[in-house]
Formats: C-alpha cells, structure tokens, sequence
C-alpha cells in the first residue's frame, strides 16, 4: 500500500489554502510540498515501503519491533514535511 500511497496525490488534489476551515471526512491537509517536492515524497513512501515488507519477513519478535520502530520515524518524519495540520 505504501507504493500506491503517493498516486492517491495527482495535483489535481492540491486544494490546501492556509486559513480554511477543513472538514477532516472530506478535505486535505496534505501540504503544498507534496506537490513541489513529489520526487521527495515518492522517494519517503518507497523506502517506508520497504521497511514494512522488511517487518512483514521479520523471523524473531525483536527484529519485527526494531524495523517497526525504524518505520514509525520513517512514517513520523514525513507527516512532519508532507501534513499541513495548522491552519
């Protein structure tokens, strides 16, 4: 699903204005960035990608857990970039 995440953003999506009220069921909050910086967040959703299927193969409970953690900032660093919360 990671690698099919960044085609759920084709610019016609691009609807984020700063100081709009956003109804959370239907609007964006995706950043502009994503759209200016795709190559960037592409690149962010294939390498989480990977680290998933790495977990998914995971043999012992503690690689599964040290791969996941190293997802979870994976995932945490590009929400940080990418998710425009702030009005």
């Amino acid at each position: 699903m990671l690698l099919a995440f960044p085609h759920l953003f084709p610019p016609s999506t691009n609807q984020w204005q700063p100081n709009a009220k956003r109804d959370p069921a239907r609007d964006t909050f995706a950043s502009p960035d994503i759209w200016t910086n795709f190559a960037d967040f592409y690149q962010q959703a294939a390498a989480a990608s990977r680290l998933a299927f790495n977990a998914s193969q995971a043999k012992r409970e503690d690689d599964f857990r040290k791969t996941m953690a190293t997802l979870r900032t994976a995932c945490d660093s590009c929400h940080a970039l990418y998710v425009k919360a702030d009005q």
